[in-house]
């Protein structure tokens, strides 16, 4: 979830140099929570029948996609289309990241193993701000982005590689 931090102060920036109002700004930026609010109970049902690792990696997988989406992105029309996907796959890792928690923790556990999540994704929203603006000082914007989906191949691969196959689907 860095990569989210990263590119979030940079977002504005880059709006406006599509030429995006006010309106349009807040439609980009809401653009993520949208598609994560509308997709919601179908993505969270259908990884309960399919296997939370497997959704993790597809979310990754998009999440690499969506990075390259955005250097790609010349319009605020485009922008908005990249973060609604970018929405949906943040909506395939971090939740089903919470709900593999629950599966995994033992008794009594659970709190911990939630807090252990949480507390990853605010060291990200603390951090990954930081980085992407040392990333666009000394290498430009497009570095940035760059960096979100370098991110998360590295982390598709720590899944891929670290995560065990699903208890309940036996899923890899």
């Amino acid at each position: 979830m860095v990569g989210l931090g990263i590119i979030w102060p940079l977002l504005p920036v880059l709006a406006v140099q599509f030429g995006a109002t006010g309106l349009v700004l807040g439609v980009i930026i809401a653009s993520y929570n949208i598609s994560r609010t509308l997709l919601s109970p179908w993505v969270g049902r259908f990884s309960d029948r399919l296997g939370r690792k497997n959704f993790i990696l597809m979310g990754l997988a998009l999440y690499s996609v969506v990075s390259f989406a955005y250097v790609m992105a010349d319009s605020s029309e485009m922008l908005i289309a990249v973060r609604l996907a970018h929405g949906m796959a943040s909506l395939l890792v971090l939740p089903i990241c919470m709900a593999l928690a629950g599966d995994i923790a033992p008794k009594g556990q659970l709190g911990s193993y939630l807090g252990t999540v949480n507390m990853a994704l605010m060291a990200d929203l603390g951090l990954g701000p930081s980085l992407g603006g040392v990333l666009f000082e000394h290498f430009g914007m497009h570095s940035a982005f760059y960096g979100m989906g370098t991110l998360s191949i590295f982390a598709g691969g720590l899944v891929l590689f670290l995560l065990p196959p699903d208890r309940e689907s036996g899923a890899v």
